[in-house]
């Protein structure tokens, strides 16, 4: 950031050179801390800020202006020192966009422009007394686009993290395994957004997407491949007919026929295919439309005992009021046995911006599937995590009879300024009921803890714990939590040394943190390094669809806890969207440590 210096002087600007805002001017101030307006539409581009300050004279219908004042006392200031000006900017469609803030003379202060299909998002320090600036937008990309910007006057203290203890980890994984395969029409090689799930029998399970139209591949490790070195290519059990988001389940009991069943789905945008094996994995049975509604954005799915399935997603044409949808299946997700739809985040307000989470079960047993009763200690729940208000909260709902009703709890509050949606939080429950939900806030990892929400109608959570330490992982994106037994928590995330997720040439690694004391007072929390090779340079876009680069990492990766030995199984993409399994054992109950090329998953 950089202080702003400027006099009380007003800017003078011809309507004949450019647009203005809508309204075109306003003042900001402790007691009036935002402002709104809106730009466009566009009809033309504006290159001119590339070879100096913007000059909106130069194409007409490529520019707008809008007169801040900023009105702040100094006794103010001195109260609140980590105020900001915060100025973000952002259009519906498919253009670009680029904004300055400048001074009374038309020197730019402060400027973003560094990617298209992302909100431009300025940040600067008040000074004190009355001050005026302009706010300036170029189209860069036009569309016949408006943007509309917001105005901000924000205090952004650091999350109010609980005390943590932090310590290099000595575990160590195995050598990291590129997966490969393909089916009768497409190539599995590059999948992204990969998912994994093990069965209690110790055997792993991992999809990946290959893209809309293009369907999901599978794979199949076994228990005896300790160093997770031959994965198995099982096809595509989605039968190509999906690829754009994928999940999958295992069931925590056996079937009538001896087998966990396998749960997978497919996104195709229009509907989600579900695809079940009830013979441990050698032939599936699809489900191409699971829902009879249209799907917008990403699926979860989730287990319980022997035949229980449930699936979420969000659907709707746009944001915000976005509605976020879950259907039971008590038939293992077979054909015509899926009921719903239930509403995780309960009335829906179409003002309201939302964002996506997991979905997670606690799959003790003791919950009655007959009666969709929850057992006495929350054995049963459902769980569904998302964020909101420009992603400025994060909630966890539970579902205590099956899916069909839903209590909302909100976690907590961020600083304002600070978003919650570098994607996605995650929700996991460990063999003792307790609740977790991480976050990421484009520069830290979080979590918190509940340990009544399984059974309280006014749950508790714990402050947050950061959960990323050193100079390695100084920016953290696309978080993700699983838990083992109680207590013991593992979580996995993209790291870099860079400053901010837009820093051009960042080198990202994949980074893992194990807790074995996640419910306690001062958890210990211990970090590793996880990728053995760079998987991304650069950028990273976290907008999906709306991104123009630098999108390599997609939006999702995954880890699983292997429920026989206690280790960590780890799957992400990147490097041109591969994906690789990593193993993890679970230290203090794993004692054997090998070196980082051989290093494998050791019982106990």
């Amino acid at each position: 950031m950089r202080t702003v210096v400027a006099t009380l002087l007003l800017l003078s600007v011809s309507a004949a050179q450019t647009l203005a805002g809508v309204p075109s001017s306003g003042t900001l101030s402790p007691s009036n801390p935002q402002l709104d307006y809106d730009g466009g539409p566009y009809t033309a581009v504006n290159p001119s800020g590339l070879a100096g300050e913007p000059d909106c004279s130069l194409v007409p219908n490529s520019c707008d202006d809008f007169a801040l004042t900023t009105d702040i006392d100094a006794s103010w200031l001195a109260a609140h020192p980590t105020a900001v000006v915060d100025i973000r900017t952002t259009w519906p469609g498919p253009s670009d966009f680029d904004v300055y803030l400048q001074d009374q003379f038309g020197t730019t202060l402060e400027t973003d422009g560094a990617l298209a299909g992302m909100p431009e998002h300025i940040l600067y320090i008040p000074v004190a007394g009355v001050n005026t600036y302009r706010i300036r937008t170029l189209a860069f990309v036009a569309a016949h686009e408006s943007i509309h910007c917001t105005v901000k006057l924000l205090e952004t203290p650091p999350m109010n993290g609980g005390v943590a203890v932090y310590t290099p980890s000595t575990d160590v994984f195995t050598c990291n395994k590129h997966l490969e395969g393909a089916g009768l029409a497409f190539d599995h090689g590059g999948d992204g957004e990969p998912a994994v799930a093990i069965e209690p029998s110790g055997t792993t399970w991992i999809t990946g997407i290959a893209g809309v139209g293009a369907g999901i591949g599978l794979w199949k490790i076994a228990p005896a491949d300790v160093c997770s070195q031959t994965p198995a290519f099982v096809d595509q059990p989605d039968a190509g007919v999906g690829g754009g988001d994928t999940d999958i389940a295992i069931a925590p009991q056996v079937n009538a026929l001896g087998y966990h069943n396998i749960y997978t789905s497919s996104l195709s945008l229009a509907n989600v295919t579900t695809s079940t094996s009830l013979d441990g994995g050698a032939t599936f049975a699809l489900t191409p439309i699971s829902t009879p509604s249209t799907v917008q954005d990403r699926q979860w799915n989730a287990a319980y005992g022997a035949n229980t399935l449930y699936l979420s997603f969000n659907v709707g044409a746009t944001q915000p009021g976005q509605v976020l949808k879950l259907y039971r299946s008590s038939g293992a997700g077979l054909a015509g046995t899926f009921v719903g739809p239930f509403l995780p985040r309960g009335t829906i307000d179409p003002t309201i911006t939302y964002g996506l989470g997991n979905l997670a079960v606690d799959t003790r047993p003791g919950g009655d599937e007959t009666l969709l009763a929850a057992g006495p200690d929350g054995q049963g729940n459902v769980y569904q995590g998302w964020n909101q208000n420009d992603a400025n909260e994060v909630w966890v709902g539970v579902s205590r009879d099956f899916g069909t009703t839903w209590l909302q709890s909100r976690v907590v509050t961020l600083p304002q300024g600070n978003s919650a949606d570098h994607k996605f939080t995650w929700v996991a429950v460990d063999g003792g009921g307790n609740v977790y939900t991480c976050w990421a806030d484009a520069n830290n990892v979080y979590y918190s803890v509940s340990q009544d929400i399984k059974t309280s109608n006014t749950p508790t959570w714990s402050t947050p714990v950061r959960v990323n330490n050193g100079p390695n992982t100084k920016t953290c994106v696309l978080p993700m939590v699983e838990a083992g037994s109680a207590g013991r928590i593992v979580f996995g995330w993209y790291g870099t040394s860079a400053d901010d997720p837009q820093t051009a040439g960042a080198s990202w690694q994949y980074f893992a943190a194990r807790c074995n004391n996640a419910t306690s007072a001062v958890p210990a929390i211990e970090q590793v390094q996880v990728s053995d090779h760079v998987v991304h340079t650069g950028v990273v876009c976290l907008n999906g669809l709306g991104c123009s680069c630098c999108r390599e990492l997609l939006e999702c990766q995954e880890l699983a806890v292997n429920p026989t030995d206690g280790s960590t199984f780890l799957t992400y993409g990147g490097a041109g969207g591969s994906t690789s399994p990593t193993k993890w054992p679970e230290s203090p109950r794993s004692p054997a440590r090998r070196s980082p090329t051989t290093a494998a998953r050791v019982p106990p």
